[in-house]
């Protein structure tokens, strides 16, 4: 045994060194060793799908999608404010209660039936006649037997008074055509009072001339009347007198010759609006040089019955003025017509 391992090894010095000084250098780049050499490096490869484990760790973010679910548990509670709408239901309940204003209607209705009380107190005057009757009242100086006051009108007066429970009510007073008495009246250079006394009741009117002596003027008027029971119902001071004056407003003043005349109504404020006179058809004149009735001379119209006078021309002008206008426009319109018929023949 031992001489066959020293063959072996007295066999590999002679080829070793025939064969490497001629043939190894270029038998060493064929060694094929190297190869394996090379093919080691492939383990490399199954590191690299090694990195593909972290696709199962993508997948665990899609965990996040449940919890994106879980916000829906939001909508239950969304849900949940719908209670508040039989809550909101309950309100219905305040209908009834706007039914109950309409008792205020009934309260309403309550203010209503005062006036209706007080009104019958205060519209005294519709009773009345809608006009008083026109008298006629004139003056006679005694001693020169001259009538220096002559007038013919009709006059209502509208007293107020204070009633015991202290509301205020309306009496109504025409002055009477007859009955009347003058003789207090007073005939003087300057002043002439036409005095005239009735039912212990005394009116009064006051011309006055001016100083060149040319014009006069209705200047004043008064009244005194007494407060009774049978005049004023229920009033709360009976028996006393009271006196109130007032003053016309005539515009233009008449000559000692002519006569004012007023044939729209006139109302003057006495005593500051306690009584209201209303007068019809005056006409009156003063100064008189006759020992006639009557009136003498010419008239001058008061500041009423001019704008009246006025009224009537301005009224007949506005009327020719719009037939005019309605003529032109009527012919304008069949001027236009006639000309289209002509163009379509």
């Amino acid at each position: 045994c031992n001489g066959a391992n020293d063959t072996n090894t007295t066999v590999a010095p002679t080829t070793t060194t025939t064969v490497v000084t001629t043939a190894a250098p270029t038998s060493t780049p064929k060694v094929t060793t190297q190869k394996p050499s090379t093919a080691k490096p492939t383990t490399q490869k199954p590191t690299t799908p090694k990195p593909t484990t972290q696709k199962p760790t993508t997948v665990k973010p899609t965990t996040q999608k449940p919890t994106t679910v879980k916000p829906t548990t939001q909508k239950p509670t969304t849900v949940k404010p719908t209670t508040q709408k039989p809550t909101t239901v309950k309100p219905t309940s305040q209908k009834p209660t706007t039914v109950k204003p309409t008792t205020q209607n009934a309260t309403t209705e309550n203010p209503t039936t005062e006036p209706m009380t007080t009104m019958p107190q205060t519209t005294v005057a519709p009773t009345m006649p809608p006009q008083p009757a026109t008298g006629n009242y004139s003056f006679q100086d005694p001693k020169t037997k001259v009538v220096c006051m002559y007038a013919e009108f009709g006059a209502r007066f509208n007293v107020t008074y204070m009633m015991k429970n202290g509301k205020n009510n309306y009496s109504v007073t025409d002055l009477p055509t007859t009955g009347v008495t003058t003789t207090t009246s007073e005939c003087g250079n300057t002043t002439q009072k036409l005095i005239m006394k009735f039912m212990g009741w005394t009116y009064q009117l006051w011309f006055v001339k001016s100083e060149d002596g040319n014009t006069y003027s209705v200047n004043t008027t008064a009244l005194t009347y007494k407060i009774d029971g049978k005049k004023f119902p229920n009033a709360n001071a009976t028996g006393t007198n009271n006196t109130v004056l007032g003053y016309f407003s005539t515009g233009s003043n008449p000559t000692v010759t002519q006569s004012y005349m007023c044939n729209s109504e006139q109302d003057v404020s006495l005593g500051g609006g306690q009584v209201m006179l209303k007068t019809f058809n005056f006409r009156a004149q003063a100064f008189r040089t006759t020992n006639t009735t009557g009136f003498t001379g010419d008239t001058v119209d008061c500041a009423a019955d001019d704008s009246t006078g006025n009224i009537v021309p301005i009224a007949v002008g506005a009327a020719l003025a719009g037939l005019v206008i309605i003529v032109l426009i009527a012919y304008l319109i069949g001027r236009r017509k006639s000309r289209k018929g002509y163009e379509s023949v």
